[in-house]
């Protein structure tokens, strides 16, 4: 079951996100990010305290990525976490 199981074949977790995203979100968005948006953003990740603080900084970025860009902030993060 999960993720394992609807993105069979996937070569890691962001290559999964990718394989569920790319169905559900327009491969364009109506403002894209930037280089800065990314690392402004994973700066605010990295200094927020709360869950709920970082659920915030995630619905305000996640919805302007493609599924792409998805696929490699998932990367970036999984590989700051070591995972």
């Amino acid at each position: 079951g999960g993720w394992e199981t609807s993105a069979a074949g996937k070569s890691d977790f962001g290559d999964a996100v990718y394989a569920v995203l790319e169905t559900r979100l327009p491969g364009t968005v109506p403002e894209p990010v930037s280089i800065a948006d990314i690392h402004h953003f994973l700066d605010a990740l990295c200094a927020a305290d709360t869950a709920s603080e970082k659920s915030a900084l995630y619905s305000a970025m996640l919805p302007r990525c493609t599924p792409d860009e998805h696929r490699w902030l998932v990367r970036l993060i999984l590989k700051e976490l070591g995972l």
